[in-house]
């Protein structure tokens, strides 16, 4: 288990860029186990590249990315996905089964060509399950939906039981029941102790799972803290220009 006390993963003044100027301006933030974090902002803001920041694939220009208390640079990859499970747009499945694709993210967690364990195969059928893909475990996933294809990809974020995760837009291409479950899942393993970090669009969703709310824009942070009361009418007005009220638990937007 991480044992960073009360923070489970933490950026400090960083920042980053593609090569074409700052993404990120200097962001500090961080996450402790058990919370449940939304992460929202404009296109282009810089809500990604934290992630990838955070998931090691971007190296930050400065600043200092800390996993359980150690650097970021200093794991190695079988230690990081002990730490940590991802769901990023670059980790697109190539073709294989999808009990076989649930499996991979259990031999992320074992030296090479190390057997499969009756353990394994285990969290890989529990993983299925919850995202209601089991009667389709010996399908191919070029034979899946695209709806499918992302919730065999969370398949695995599960399988992988990690006490991070770090999610990119979970609930894409999916239609509002399966957005409902998936987020379900996210705050449910939030509650067991999990630290969950997710790029969120959908800010309804935001507002009725998340526990803790990082808004980025220009690629600084622009407000963090309690969903509650971050994610309020007047914020969602400056940051996105458009206006917000509360309803049934989460938001309801409509033109400025």
């Amino acid at each position: 288990m991480l044992n960073d006390g009360k923070w489970a993963i933490t950026a400090r003044d960083v920042k980053a860029s593609y090569g074409r100027g700052e993404i990120l301006r200097g962001i500090s933030f961080s996450a402790g186990e058990g919370e449940f974090w939304g992460i929202i902002g404009p296109n282009a803001s810089g809500k990604t590249t934290l992630l990838r920041c955070f998931a090691g694939t971007l190296r930050p220009l400065s600043g200092r990315v800390l996993l359980g208390g150690k650097p970021r640079e200093s794991l190695k990859s079988r230690e990081f996905a002990s730490h940590c499970s991802l769901l990023l747009d670059e980790m697109i499945p190539g073709p294989m089964g999808v009990m076989d694709y649930a499996l991979l993210a259990r031999s992320l967690l074992k030296p090479a060509f190390s057997p499969l364990t009756s353990q394994d195969k285990e969290r890989a059928e529990t993983a299925l399950r919850a995202v209601e893909l089991w009667d389709v475990r010996d399908s191919r996933l070029e034979e899946l939906s695209q709806g499918q294809v992302l919730m065999a990809r969370m398949a695995r974020v599960i399988s992988q039981d990690a006490p991070v995760l770090i999610l990119d837009e979970p609930t894409a291409h999916l239609d509002p029941k399966h957005a409902f479950r998936v987020m379900g899942l996210l705050a449910r393993m939030a509650k067991e102790g999990r630290t969950v970090l997710s790029v969120l669009h959908d800010l309804s969703l935001a507002a009725r799972y998340t526990d803790h709310i990082l808004v980025i824009k220009d690629g600084v942070a622009a407000a963090q803290g309690l969903t509650g009361e971050v994610l309020t009418p007047e914020l969602i007005r400056e940051v996105f220009g458009v206006q917000a009220r509360r309803r049934d638990g989460g938001l309801e937007l409509y033109p400025d």
